[in-house]
C-alpha cells in the first residue's frame, strides 16, 4: 500500500516526472544490492570460517556500514519526499535496512550446518 500511494504522490507532484521516479528507484535498487553483496560476502565468509549464528549476528552489526549508509540515505530521502515526517522516513529506512540483514542472517542460520552458500543477484 506505501508503493502505490508513493508512487500515486509521485504522479501528482508537478517537479517531479516518471523517469525521476525510476532514477531514484534505480539508485535504491543498486544501493540495496550492493548492501546485500555485502552482507552476502560476508556470509560466505563466515560459513567457511564455521562461525557461530550469534558471532555472526554480532559481526553484521559492524560491517557493510558505508553500504547501509548509502542505502538508508537514499530510502530515507524517497520517503521524505512523498511526505514523511523526519521520523517516519527514519524509521522506515532503518526498518528496510534491517530487514536486509535479518535476512541474511537467518539465511546464515539455516545454511550453517550445509555450510551453503549464498548466491550474488
Amino acid at each position: 500500500m506505501l508503493i502505490i500511494s508513493n508512487i500515486a504522490a509521485l504522479l501528482t507532484a508537478p517537479s517531479l516526472t516518471i523517469s525521476a521516479f525510476v532514477m531514484v528507484q534505480d539508485k535504491q535498487e543498486l544501493a540495496r544490492i550492493a548492501y546485500s553483496n555485502c552482507l552476502i560476502d560476508a556470509h560466505n565468509e563466515a560459513i567457511d570460517a564455521s562461525m557461530t549464528s550469534k558471532q555472526f549476528d554480532a559481526k553484521t552489526k559492524k560491517i557493510c556500514i558505508e553500504e547501509r549508509k548509502v542505502y538508508f540515505d537514499l530510502v530515507y530521502n524517497d520517503e521524505q519526499q512523498f511526505g514523511s515526517s523526519a521520523k517516519e522516513a527514519e524509521e522506515y529506512a532503518n526498518e528496510e535496512s534491517d530487514n536486509i540483514r535479518k535476512y541474511i542472517t537467518s539465511s546464515f542460520v539455516v545454511n550453517r550446518e550445509s555450510k551453503a552458500h549464498l548466491v550474488k543477484p
